[in-house]
């Protein structure tokens, strides 16, 4: 339904592994963030013109969703959408504003990459291959349902729209969880962090 799930990589084995950032590469979809350019225009880069973006209030109030099939609880921003569909590999939370789309978060649960690292391996490679770049080096320990894991912040540009992310990994028992924030402009994601630590402290695993 949402072109954020358009994309979709086999990652170790029978798991998918949704990368949500490259989520502009796909065509036709609802709450697509930025024009592709004219087909007479290839290799020419889009117009620089700034686009005024809103950002989300630090004291939004948020909302509880427990996951049914996945068997986790995450606090969200009052007023996004949720698109969960059972069994799928990821869920989405997503935020428009008069049909243009400003920022989602990602739910994934892994049960072949467990642990921080190896999670952070999966997006390493694909991000890679899309003109961006992960440095592990550059995480920061992070709490996450009772758990210690890692924060990672990266952005990659979709058709001249830069995407910025703020990840969280995390093991817990059987399963290693990716928590994605994706935000689209450039400098956007500073003014979401506030929201996702909270997001973030309100996770609980099952």
């Amino acid at each position: 339904m949402m072109l954020l799930r358009c994309i979709a990589i086999a990652a170790a084995g029978a798991a998918f592994w949704s990368v949500t950032i490259l989520a502009t590469a796909c065509d036709g979809g609802e709450g697509q963030p930025g024009p592709e350019p004219d087909a007479g225009q290839q290799g020419t880069p889009i117009a620089a013109t700034p686009v005024p973006r809103s950002t989300v209030d630090p004291n939004v109030p948020l909302v509880e969703y427990h996951s049914p099939d996945k068997g986790y609880t995450v606090s969200y921003p009052e007023g996004w959408k949720i698109d969960a569909p059972p069994g799928g590999a990821i869920d989405t939370f997503i935020w428009t504003e008069d049909g243009m789309h400003l920022a989602q978060l990602a739910v994934t649960r892994n049960a072949d990459a467990v642990t921080p690292d190896e999670l952070m391996r999966l997006d390493v490679s694909i991000v890679t291959r899309y003109g961006g770049r992960i440095d592990p080096a550059q995480t920061r320990e992070m709490q996450v349902g009772g758990t210690t894991g890692k924060l990672i912040m990266y952005s990659v540009n979709a058709g001249g729209l830069p995407i910025e992310q703020a990840v969280v990994y995390a093991s817990h028992g059987d399963y290693g969880w990716r928590l994605g924030l994706s935000t689209y402009g450039a400098g956007s994601l500073p003014g979401y962090l506030s929201v996702f630590q909270r997001i973030i402290a309100s996770f609980q695993p099952g």
